[in-house]
């Protein structure tokens, strides 16, 4: 009788430490398709396809009841291993940061583990290796911009004096972006309207000493290209078209107000300046 006993204890034991290990796993599995998922909206995702990913993570690895919810802000997620409880997981998304490599190494991470399924424990380790990627360095950011800028002034038959200005323009803009972006507490909406209205401010002042070389408000719609919300707007209809209301209508709602904040900021510059 006392051998019995010891076999069914080590046998209720060895229960214990299998369920265990498979909530452990459980926890692995979920911490990884957050973490994966916040990077996706981050890096500038759309939402719908990021729902779609994390999806294949739980189905990858047989997690039942599995349920996504992501909004522009926030992401969360529930899902649980067969006879176990329910794990859910919330988290508040910070401002996009769009970073295209990083979002195509995600991807393709997510691709490899449905043909070769990771170990649950390893998976955060595998997501650090694929975020490891050095973010755009400012002189490559802002040559981009400037080749994209000028190229509307050339559209818009402006000359090289309008040129000029529009550098220093946006070169002033992304200056005033990085620095009041990284104070703490900064609102993205408010340094957009500071932005645009120092850009609109340089127009004026340029234009009325150039004599009538430089129009100011070719100098500002140029300028304006550089701040507004393109992803945002992008991803916005991408989300209506595919009948998410709720996301889309936030997204869209979302640039609008930036896009109304920049109006409002070279609005402000024209009405102190302006003749």
């Amino acid at each position: 009788m006392p051998k019995h006993t010891g076999k069914t204890e080590r046998i209720e034991l060895s229960m214990v430490r299998d369920m265990a290990e498979i909530e452990t796993d459980a926890d692995y599995i979920m911490d990884f398709a957050m973490a994966l998922g916040e990077q996706l909206i981050i890096c500038g995702g759309e939402l719908w396809r990021a729902e779609e990913i994390l999806n294949t993570v739980f189905h990858v690895y047989e997690m039942e009841d599995a349920s996504v919810m992501i909004l522009p802000n926030l992401l969360t997620i529930s899902a649980r291993r067969a006879g176990h409880k329910v794990i859910t997981r919330q988290r508040n998304i910070g401002e996009v940061s769009v970073n295209l490599e990083k979002l195509t190494r995600l991807k393709q991470l997510v691709h490899t583990l449905r043909t070769d399924r990771e170990e649950p424990e390893k998976l955060m380790e595998r997501f650090w290796q694929a975020v490891d990627v050095p973010p755009y360095s400012s002189a490559i950011t802002l040559l981009g911009l400037l080749t994209a800028i000028l190229s509307l002034v050339y559209l818009f038959q402006g000359n090289w004096a309008e040129a000029v200005l529009v550098f220093f323009c946006i070169a002033g803009v992304y200056g005033i972006r990085v620095v009041l972006g990284q104070m703490r507490d900064a609102n993205h909406m408010a340094v957009n309207a500071v932005a645009s209205f120092f850009a609109g401010t340089v127009a004026l002042f340029a234009g009325g000493m150039s004599g009538g070389r430089i129009d100011p408000y070719l100098v500002m719609i140029v300028s304006a290209f550089a701040m507004l919300p393109g992803i945002p707007l992008i991803n916005s209809a991408r989300e209506l078209l595919y009948g998410r209301v709720m996301s889309g209508s936030l997204m869209l709602l979302q640039a609008f107000l930036e896009t109304v904040f920049i109006v409002a900021g070279f609005y402000l510059s024209i009405a102190l300046f302006g003749r």
